[in-house]
């Protein structure tokens, strides 16, 4: 079996310059919100309210006046007046901290820009029946298997389009808290709808374009507009947490991830395996074979923690977004 350690230093190394580097590598707009609206990224743009003195509270650190909270109210939103945002089928990535409660519109906005009509928009929003991620591109719509991110605690989104991957909305891929989670595609949302973004309206932050009701409610912090697609370690990098919530040198031979529903396990080892809600319940738990195995627990949609332990007592905890 392919030995990981050389590549795991790799990662680690990456992982550290990318929390400097993708503060600059292809940021046109960066919004971190200190008690302004000023714009860290290369557009130097500041924001303008179109409803008066923005308001500032707390941050996800607890930190005050560092993150703007919306008003909550229809008409009332922050726009990068001259920017459009990214056309056609450029690459992207939008990225953002958040928090919201279960109350409010049906949609809420965090970044919208285009026009409402077949593949011309871009909208990165929560769908509040569900509390998930809702990537609109006119006409069409995909979301994120990870749900009730409605839950008036901090999360971290980054949405990322490369058409490399593919034309269409449901080729976006979505990352919630710095763990890539699949998308849950809909034939009925016309996913295969392609991306072709117009550009002609001022990016909005807080509000869609098309629709006065879609207005978001809660805080925002840390909005960001790449003209590229970040990579998954990056946007690791940048929500700034490991998914390696603890580490025993397990990595050094054995592989972990998410295959979207179930967990593929690569081991030179005999080892146990347990999964845990992000409250800590324990809800599923099994003995692993030296070798590779695929679990595949059926658990609801979400965030869930992996705990791999060998016989001597050392552990890995991993953080993964698991689907049905």
């Amino acid at each position: 079996m392919r030995k990981v350690s050389v590549f795991r230093k790799v990662a680690l190394i990456v992982a550290m310059v990318s929390v400097g580097f993708v503060t600059s590598y292809g940021q046109l707009a960066s919004y971190n919100f200190s008690g302004n609206l000023n714009d860290d990224g290369s557009n130097a743009i500041t924001a303008v309210s179109n409803y008066g003195a923005p308001v500032f509270g707390n941050d996800k650190d607890g930190t005050a006046s560092s993150a703007w909270e919306a008003p909550g109210e229809t008409l009332k939103y922050l726009s990068i007046t001259g920017y459009k945002g990214i056309g056609g089928d450029g690459q992207r990535t939008v990225a953002a901290w958040f928090k919201t409660p279960s109350s409010g519109p049906s949609r809420k906005s965090i970044v919208a820009w285009g026009t409402n009509s077949g593949k011309q928009m871009f909208n990165v929003m929560i769908h509040n029946a569900t509390g998930t991620i809702r990537i609109e591109a006119g006409a069409c719509n995909v979301q994120s298997t990870v749900s009730g991110l409605n839950d008036d605690q901090w999360h971290h989104v980054a949405v990322t389009y490369n058409p490399v991957d593919g034309p269409a909305v449901q080729d976006v891929k979505i990352y919630v808290d710095g763990v890539f989670t699949p998308i849950n595609i809909n034939a009925s949302y016309n996913p295969a709808q392609t991306i072709e973004t117009v550009v002609n309206q001022d990016v909005r932050i807080g509000a869609a374009e098309y629709s006065n009701n879609y207005f978001w409610t809660g805080m925002l912090d840390g909005v960001r507009i790449y003209d590229v697609a970040l990579s998954a370690s990056e946007i690791t990098a940048l929500h700034g947490v490991s998914t390696d919530l603890y580490d025993d040198k397990i990595n050094a031979w054995c592989e972990v991830f998410s295959t979207g529903n179930g967990i593929n396990i690569s081991s030179e080892r005999s080892t146990s395996l347990s999964i845990y809600s992000v409250n800590g319940q324990n809800i599923y738990k099994a003995d692993i074979e030296a070798g590779q195995t695929v679990i595949n627990p059926n658990v609801i949609n979400g965030i869930y923690l992996v705990k791999i332990e060998d016989g001597t007592g050392k552990i890995l905890v991993r953080k993964v977004a698991l689907s049905r």
